[in-house]
């Protein structure tokens, strides 16, 4: 309670006494009545009167007398609450003096603010990522390309970074983090940070006057280091995408001319060759100088961080031959690459890199970094092993190597040194080698008369399919030509491949016919397998005699293709109106179910189905036939049928209710 309010609160309590009395006291009228205010001469007062007069006054005084007694104990807790009100008050003004003075003494540093729909969420609430142990960047989405450490001419605060989205498809930010060595930048982003596909994502620090004619898509607050930092890009689940850190300095960049720092296609870096870099746009084709190692084994190409870079340019370096040797795709884990180093003296493998592009890739992505080949050697006529795992690895990479690829290896200037496509690889030296299936490689063949492998830059020619031989010399082009026509006789002379149980499966049942007709009835084969089979002499039969079906060399077709169907049509070719029959039978399928069996040439159970208790699906009005759902699955399992969506179901063709 203010002291405003307590003045009203008397003064409330004193006309509510006086009304109290004047009510109180009917004689007060009377009294005053006889006092005479022109000393004029006045008549005395009764004795009797007097007397009565004193008696009322009495006992209004008393009355009053009371009632202030309750007014008084009142005001008194009214008083009471206000002293306790009042201590509230005091402690409150305490604090927050404290809390301003708190505030007045945060470093200079907290005036970055984030603006506009940048909010912060606060500490308390935001729960940051963190780098753990040995986590490496996948580098395979979304990148740093450039940083301004250095700021700009304008001010060396005018600090800005960007980003650059590797992949064919716009990605949302939201919930990804940029976090620098001590978490003095700490930027959470928000569902309306999005970057389109091969587009740039700029930053700029405190607001958006940092690059004056580049709009930002983000501002943030915190100053980057000029040594000693270090930043961190991670996606909505914390996982790293990149990483770039100044150990102690920037791999590069100029601090006194403001050239900024720019990332290369092998993902190491560069000085730009612009003050100012190139915001926004296509990274500079960078500031001449050395290429170099520097102590956190990335690839350095200008000036160093904060140092200035000299201004002349060197000779380039001229880097020697090597080849790729051999490929291992399938299986996964025994996925390899290998090199070979054709020269009499052993090759440094810092600054090399290959990447790799897909048949239906737009772009070059890195598969084995610059980073990766820092300090390696590869001795001179010998063999250089990239695998996940196995004997004499010489980097350990799980490999993302596929079919229909294609890889290019390349020197430290840049330069295609070697370049293998095959399958239906959309780049390759003149010709694509084959695509090598399981277990096998596409081996780079040996000449022996010249010691030295094939190199004729037709990776047709180079390569053939044989039995991996990681970091081993290939075989001869004789030993090859004998190898292919040994294998090529012992395909001749290979027998027809055993068929097992389940390899052909009853996969379709129309035993209520069709629209047309209910008699026009049709069963359907289906084979499980990788390879044709030759179905004569086998028999589908019901356990009760009708139908009884044949399979001979009378038939339209007797061979079912791998992975692909078999139909028999009932009376004549019509039964399936468009899609020929590739067997005609006799015999009715009854409408209360058959108990079904396929065998084959050698009376050996295939498949059957035991419907002698009733089809398990299908519906005799609507002419929706019975299905399989999973070809390989069994076919005395009610759950492994459906009804087909459509009536007259799926003739020679995937089963409407299919599942693997």
């Amino acid at each position: 309670m203010t002291l405003k309010q307590l003045f009203f609160l008397i003064l409330s309590i004193a006309l509510v006494a006086g009304a109290v009395f004047f009510s109180l006291n009917p004689n007060f009228k009377h009294i005053l009545s006889r006092i005479n205010p022109f000393q004029a001469t006045l008549a005395p007062m009764p004795e009797e009167e007097i007397n009565d007069a004193q008696e009322g006054l009495s006992e209004d005084l008393n009355q009053l007398q009371e009632q202030f007694s309750e007014l008084s104990e009142r005001f008194n807790d009214l008083e009471g609450k206000f002293l306790e009100l009042s201590s509230i008050n005091a402690l409150l003004s305490s604090n927050l003096e404290a809390e301003k003075l708190s505030l007045s003494d945060k470093p200079d540093e907290e005036e970055d603010l984030e603006q506009g729909s940048n909010d912060v969420v606060s500490d308390k609430e935001q729960k940051f990522c963190d780098v753990a142990g040995g986590a490496q960047p996948a580098k395979n989405t979304v990148i740093f390309n450039e940083i301004a450490w250095m700021g700009t001419i304008v001010s060396a605060n005018d600090e800005w970074l960007e980003m650059k989205n590797l992949s064919s498809n716009a990605i949302n930010l939201e919930g990804w983090q940029i976090l620098d060595k001590d978490n003095q930048i700490k930027i959470v982003f928000d569902g309306v940070n999005k970057i389109s596909a091969n587009n740039l994502f700029i930053l700029e620090r405190t607001d958006d006057n940092s690059l004056p004619n580049v709009p930002a898509g983000r501002i943030y607050s915190g100053a980057l280091s000029d040594s000693n930092e270090a930043l961190y890009l991670f996606n909505q689940n914390c996982d790293l995408e990149d990483t770039v850190t100044a150990n102690p300095d920037w791999f590069s960049g100029d601090k006194a001319t403001k050239m900024t720092m720019e990332r290369k296609s092998d993902f190491s870096w560069q000085t730009s060759k612009d003050t100012g870099g190139t915001p926004n746009r296509e990274n500079s084709s960078g500031y001449a100088g050395t290429f170099a190692a520097n102590n956190n084994n990335n690839i350095v190409s200008g000036s160093g961080g904060g140092g200035g870079g000299n201004n002349t340019s060197p000779p380039p370096v001229v880097y020697p031959k090597l080849l790729i040797s051999e490929v291992q795709i399938d299986p996964i884990d025994g996925r390899f690459i290998e090199l070979y180093n054709p020269n009499e003296s052993e090759v440094s493998l810092t600054g090399w890199y290959i990447q790799r592009k897909t048949e239906t890739g737009s772009d070059w992505v890195s598969l084995i970094s610059s980073n990766q080949f820092d300090g390696k050697i590869i001795s001179a006529q010998s063999h250089f092993l990239i695998a996940e795992n196995g004997e004499g690895v010489d980097i350990v990479e799980a490999l993302t190597v596929t079919e229909n690829n294609v890889l290019i290896l390349k020197n430290p200037n840049r330069d295609i040194v070697d370049k293998v496509g095959f399958g239906a690889a959309q780049d390759f030296e003149t010709a694509p080698a084959e695509n090598p299936p399981a277990d096998k490689s596409i081996n780079r063949l040996w000449q022996d008369d010249v010691n030295g492998y094939f190199d004729t830059d037709n990776n047709q020619n180079d390569f053939v399919i044989l039995a991996p031989t990681p970091k081993n010399k290939n075989e001869a082009v004789e030993d090859n030509l004998e190898q292919q026509n040994e294998e090529e006789n012992k395909e001749e002379e290979e027998e027809e491949p055993v068929v097992s149980y389940l390899d052909v499966v009853i996969n379709e049942i129309a035993w209520m016919g069709t629209t047309v007709s209910a008699n026009d009835e049709w069963l359907e084969l289906y084979n499980n397998t990788n390879h044709d089979i030759d179905l004569t002499g086998w028999v589908l039969k019901s356990t009760d005699g009708t139908p009884l079906i044949d399979i001979t060399e009378t038939d339209i077709t007797r061979i079912v293709p791998a992975n692909n169907y078999y139909l028999l049509e009932r009376t004549s070719d019509d039964t399936v109106l468009d899609i020929p029959a590739d067997s005609i039978y006799a015999g009715a399928l009854g409408n209360t179910g058959e108990h079904l069996q396929l065998y084959d040439n050698a009376n050996n159970l295939i498949d059957e189905i035991d419907n002698s208790g009733g089809w398990f699906v299908g519906d005799n009005d609507s002419k929706q036939t019975m299905e399989k759902i999973n070809p390989s699955g069994n076919g005395n399992d009610i759950n492994n049928w459906a009804t087909s969506f459509g009536a007259l179901g799926t003739p020679k063709a995937q089963n409407s209710q299919y599942s693997s």
